[in-house]
């Protein structure tokens, strides 16, 4: 995340970072990514896999930030690599792999989110998807800092479809605006504007859940 990111969100974006280890930037090349795409084309049963072990812990992170459970991410992701296995012969390179497989999540996400879009979140203490939680000197900090964690994800939760995903593939999947916009189908100024707009809706909400924390 850039500065001017930063800037944008204010405070809010460390309080976002707390919820979930962003994934961290994947080293592989595109180059590396056609060459299984095109290892794959000729028959190699194994390219595949390879592709899927590269990225499913990825895409099922991006799961279950848009999803906000286990079950439904891991749905989710299994359902996005049978798409990408069916329709990877015609992918064609035009775009990044793991820009095409990110599309791809995000339209079953957005499906199953229309299905179960009143769903609660229920997993927050998933071992899957936090990192084990390091015991503290302080322990009413350590519960302070879970406590945040619930209450983001919560914040999450209550945004509309489109806010949760451009704040999950911006702030957790760190793509770039060109990436986001590609994925959504989206000019550069709408996702830019939405992203605006999704940020001002989660501080909004967050400082809410704040302050009828205080009141309570």
């Amino acid at each position: 995340m850039g500065v001017s990111d930063m800037g944008m969100l204010g405070a809010t974006a460390s309080q976002i970072a707390l919820e979930v280890p962003r994934v961290t930037s994947n080293a592989h090349t595109q180059d590396d990514d056609l060459l299984l795409v095109a290892m794959h084309k000729r028959g190699d049963p194994q390219a595949f896999n390879i592709l899927f072990k590269r990225y499913h812990r990825r895409i099922y992170a991006l799961c279950h930030h848009i999803l906000g459970n286990s079950e439904d991410a891991e749905d989710a992701c299994q359902e996005t690599f049978v798409k990408a296995h069916k329709g990877l012969n015609s992918f064609r390179g035009d775009s990044r792999f793991l820009t095409w497989l990110t599309r791809i999540a995000v339209n079953v996400c957005r499906s199953e989110t229309r299905r179960f879009w009143r769903k609660r979140v229920t997993s927050l203490d998933d071992p899957t998807i936090h990192t084990p939680v390091e015991l503290e000197p302080n322990v009413h900090a350590q519960v302070s800092h879970q406590v945040e964690k619930e209450e983001i994800r919560r914040v999450l939760a209550q945004l509309p479809e489109r806010f949760r995903t451009v704040l999950v593939l911006r702030h957790f999947q760190e793509m770039s605006y060109d990436e986001i916009a590609e994925t959504m189908g989206w000019s550069l100024a709408q996702t830019k504007a939405t992203i605006f707009r999704a940020r001002q809706a989660f501080k909004e909400k967050y400082a809410a859940c704040l302050k009828d924390g205080t009141d309570a």
